[in-house]
């Protein structure tokens, strides 16, 4: 975490925004209990919101069951 941090100090999402965030959290793009890794290619530096939204997004991505709603 620290070494990824320390080449990537800034929000990765903000700056694509063009907006300078201080990095607060490393996103890994592959959630490690889908057989992601620690590797450099596998994280993203994000602020914690961009980091809030992004895990969000990702437990819909990951839903291991289908919900299914009954009324």
């Amino acid at each position: 975490r620290a070494a990824y941090i320390s080449q990537h100090p800034l929000c990765e999402d903000c700056l694509e925004k063009g907006v300078t965030t201080p990095v607060q959290e490393v996103h890994h793009v592959l959630p490690l209990d889908h057989g992601g890794s620690h590797d450099f290619s596998n994280l993203r530096s994000l602020c914690k919101p961009c980091h809030s939204r992004q895990s969000a997004l990702d437990g819909d991505r990951w839903r291991q069951a289908l919900q299914v709603y009954t009324y």
